[in-house]
């Protein structure tokens, strides 16, 4: 297929239906990215290497070398190299050399000098990795954690009766209910970030810079290779295979596969607290249908395009964890299709983080409809009751309370005939009154996940 692709043509609904969303992901993991980064990694190495080698720099050559990086059209002429050559960093070398050739063909026969193309590829993919997190992937969990915030100090005092296996439980408040999920998920963003950047190596064909200490035994090969590779923002791995251990991309898919479980968490409950008239849904936009057959229907699908979406990404993060850390003696080739996957897997969870951002901009809440549920359900101050109890003394309050209240749905009316019948004050009038330290709590967790937020944007 030649031209660009047409959204209705594509494969993947990622490059198809949702090809817009992810527009910025796609500039750290398409194709394209992959070949600039190449060409960075060759290009900077070898500056770097005729400078550690005191090879003479031809005039202009480190501004070339500069302009070279950034040509867009260079991908393009590597492309048409592998479409004869059917191997990607050969391609790449070719293409250098023969845009180098005319002017600085000194340079050209130190192009790729001692290097495999792992020591090319592996440096790129860190690249791409580290900077999808710094540019993409963290940016919009940042933006998450903003609307968690938002909901949080809208209703840290609005309180809503708890459930536990699904039964009425202890009244809690909506902020607080939220404020766990987004403590969470403040928590998993800081490992997350610790983990950053992601490593590489440089040292040849089977690790051990054969062809540097062979030729050019009075240098310090691994210090060198160290400084590249920092020089680039990555972390270098001084002890490898062909291929660079990749338990550093494994600690960044399975922080993310956590954070995208947290946020599955986060998904079914908003959704339940939805189905139990709690929130309202916001309609979108004027024109919104809900169901093609049922006029009166206003969906929760941006929670539920979210699960589905973690789901996918949670079972690609799981696989590639496990299947980076694998490879045959010092090389096979099994990790290089997986690797292409990478922005799949993080482009499912970038298209859930975006809906789920939406979803809670969606969400209003219904106090009237928390109230009911709350009056309708005095049975929940027994927890309370049983203790006010053990404080008077009385005998074995707990079985006492259980005998009159344990399954049963209490009105008002109800538990009044029960407080005078046993004769005991309690220093809460109503379930939702019964709310302990939640709104505190909600509170005190918005101001947090606000400290969090600013320091983030601070160098921007």
């Amino acid at each position: 297929m030649s031209g660009l692709l047409n959204p209705l043509d594509a494969l993947s609904p990622l490059d198809g239906r949702y090809a817009q969303d992810l527009d910025p992901l796609r500039a750290c993991f398409s194709e394209r990215a992959l070949v600039s980064r190449r060409i960075r990694v060759e290009l900077r190495y070898l500056l770097q290497l005729l400078i550690q080698l005191d090879q003479p720099l031809a005039p202009g050559l480190s501004e070339r070398l500069a302009q070279l990086e950034a040509d867009p059209s260079l991908v393009e002429r590597v492309k048409q190299h592998e479409a004869k050559t059917r191997h990607d960093v050969k391609a790449l070398e070719y293409a250098l050399s023969d845009v180098l050739r005319a002017d600085y063909p000194e340079a050209v026969n130190w192009l790729h000098w001692g290097l495999t193309s792992e020591d090319v590829t592996n440096l790129a993919y860190g690249l791409m990795l580290s900077e999808s997190f710094n540019q993409v992937m963290l940016p919009a969990l940042y933006r998450l954690l903003e609307r968690l915030a938002d909901w949080i100090e809208a209703t840290p005092e609005l309180a809503m009766l708890a459930r536990t296996h699904g039964q009425p439980a202890s009244p809690t408040t909506v902020g607080k209910e939220y404020a766990v999920f987004a403590e969470r998920l403040m928590r998993e963003i800081r490992h997350l970030e610790s983990l950053l950047p992601v490593a590489g190596k440089l040292n040849g064909a089977t690790g051990n810079w054969h062809l540097f200490a062979s030729f050019f035994a009075g240098h310090d090969w691994p210090l060198f290779s160290h400084r590249l590779i920092a020089s680039l923002g990555l972390r270098a791995e001084s002890y490898s295979t062909q291929i660079v251990p990749r338990e550093s991309y494994a600690r960044v898919l399975d922080a993310c596969r956590r954070i995208d479980d947290i946020l599955i968490d986060l998904c079914r409950d908003s959704w339940q607290y939805v189905s139990l008239g709690y929130f309202r849904l916001r309609l979108r936009s004027d024109g919104e249908v809900g169901s093609s057959t049922m006029p009166h229907k206003l969906n929760p699908v941006l929670f539920e395009n979210a699960e589905g979406n973690l789901e996918i990404a949670g079972s690609l993060l799981t696989m590639l964890s496990s299947k980076l850390l694998k490879s045959r003696m010092q090389r096979d080739l099994s990790d290089s299709t997986a690797l292409r996957n990478l922005g799949v897997a993080l482009g499912h969870s970038l298209l859930a983080w975006q809906n789920l951002e939406q979803g809670l901009l969606q969400l209003a809440p219904a106090p009237e409809r928390l109230r009911a549920d709350l009056d309708g359900h005095w049975e929940v101050l027994a927890e309370p009751l049983q203790h006010a109890l053990r404080l008077q003394g009385r005998e074995v309050p707990y079985d006492l309370i259980r005998r009159h209240t344990q399954g049963l749905q209490m009105s008002q009316q109800d538990w009044q005939q029960l407080m005078l019948q046993l004769n005991c004050d309690l220093p809460v009038s109503s379930p939702a009154e019964y709310t302990g330290l939640a709104g505190q709590l909600a509170t005190d967790l918005a101001r947090q996940l606000r400290r969090f937020l600013a320091e983030r944007t601070a160098g921007e």
